[in-house]
């Protein structure tokens, strides 16, 4: 499971009973990946303003995490 993450995602999937096998922070690749949408056009406008309203204020990271549900 891949996602924007403002802290509490390794909580959620522990607590929806997931055991985490490995975690990578990937925010450097995501922020690449979004201004190359940006720049290139590819990102809609009004994804882009979702974004901005939903997390707006918080500290983003994009983390990846591989887990097995028991």
């Amino acid at each position: 499971m891949s996602d924007l993450d403002t802290g509490n995602l390794l909580k959620m999937a522990e607590q929806t009973g997931f055991t985490i096998l490995r975690q990578e922070d990937q925010t450097l690749l995501w922020r690449e990946y979004y201004l190359e949408a940006i720049w290139n056009d590819s990102f809609c406008c009004e994804e882009y303003k979702l974004l901005q309203k939903e997390y707006k204020g918080k500290k983003l990271r994009y983390t990846m995490l591989v887990g097995r549900k028991e």
